[in-house]
C-alpha cells in the first residue's frame, strides 16, 4: 500500500507517486488516521504549472521493459 502523510510536502508526494506511477495516495495522520485520498486530479487544481506538468510526465510515461538479458 502507498500513502503519505498529510503534511508531506507536495514535491515528495509527486515525486512518489511518479516514481510508483500511481494516479492516488491514500493520505494518513501522523498517529495512523486515514485522513483522505490524494490524486493526481487534486495536485492539478491545486499545484503549480511546474509541480504538475512533472507529476502529469512522470506518472503518464510507460515503464520501459527490462531488457539487461
Amino acid at each position: 500500500v502507498h500513502y503519505c502523510l498529510e503534511d508531506d510536502a507536495i514535491d515528495d508526494v509527486v515525486k512518489h507517486m511518479v516514481d510508483t506511477q500511481i494516479r492516488r495516495l491514500l493520505v494518513f495522520t501522523r498517529d495512523g488516521q486515514l485522513a483522505g485520498v490524494v490524486s493526481l486530479g487534486d495536485i492539478a487544481t491545486h499545484a503549480d504549472e511546474r509541480v504538475v506538468a512533472a507529476a502529469l510526465r512522470g506518472i503518464s510515461e510507460p515503464s520501459q521493459p527490462d531488457r539487461s538479458d
